[in-house]
């Protein structure tokens, strides 16, 4: 009897072994990857683009084209193999030369 009773704890203890081998292993999380940085005027500079064009609009005209801008402005494009960027900068910035974080939109 006393050996029935090894056999089994032996068999149990097999099992349990076998079965936490078998169990696929917890899958990682994948990554967190950080937004991107945002596109700004100075960083266009930095990565080549050039000045293509600068186009004086007043608030009336701004304000037509669905920007929120409701005095001048100043839209610069900006120029890199196909890719182009275009930037609203308000005139009193363009002015100061307080341009460098602008936000541009960016089209590859």
């Amino acid at each position: 009897m006393r050996v029935l009773a090894l056999a089994g704890v032996a068999l149990l203890s097999a099992m349990s072994v076998v079965a936490a081998v078998a169990q696929p292993a917890p899958t990682p999380p994948p990554p967190t990857q950080a937004p991107p940085p945002p596109t700004t005027y100075k960083s266009l500079l930095d990565q080549g683009f050039e000045v293509k064009d600068v186009m004086l609009m007043s608030g009336d005209v701004s304000t037509r084209l669905g920007q929120a801008i409701v005095s001048d402005s100043v839209m610069v494009t900006l120029q890199k193999g196909g890719a182009t960027a275009t930037c609203w900068i308000l005139l009193t910035g363009w002015q100061q030369h307080a341009i460098g974080g602008v936000s541009c939109n960016l089209l590859k």
